[in-house]
């Protein structure tokens, strides 16, 4: 049986993002820096969480969801980049864009 990693991009402002929810197997919360605001980031995470998603915060400094999350990776981008795709690589064995 083969099996497809789909992920979507949420909190962003715009879709649906709890009937993505529904039907990707993972996704990535917008930082804010380029879409998003406060409150369709928020609104995201709580239906990510509600539906059993672990939350992952990837940021140098403290956010104010740092007390709800599963994990928390505070490094430089540079540091918390190379972790990431060590990590990725050992698990599917390519990066975004690869092969």
């Amino acid at each position: 049986m083969s099996w497809l990693e789909l992920n979507a991009d949420l909190g962003e402002g715009v879709g649906d993002d709890g009937a993505m929810l529904d039907i990707v197997s993972s996704a990535s919360i917008a930082c804010g820096g380029h879409a998003g605001d406060d409150a369709s980031m928020r609104t995201a995470l709580r239906a990510a969480k509600a539906r059993g998603a672990r939350l992952v915060i990837i940021n140098r400094d403290p956010t104010p969801l740092d007390a709800v999350a599963d994990a928390i990776i505070s490094h430089t981008i540079g540091e918390s980049l190379a972790a990431i795709e060590t990590a990725m690589t050992a698990q599917h064995g390519l990066r975004h864009g690869d092969g």
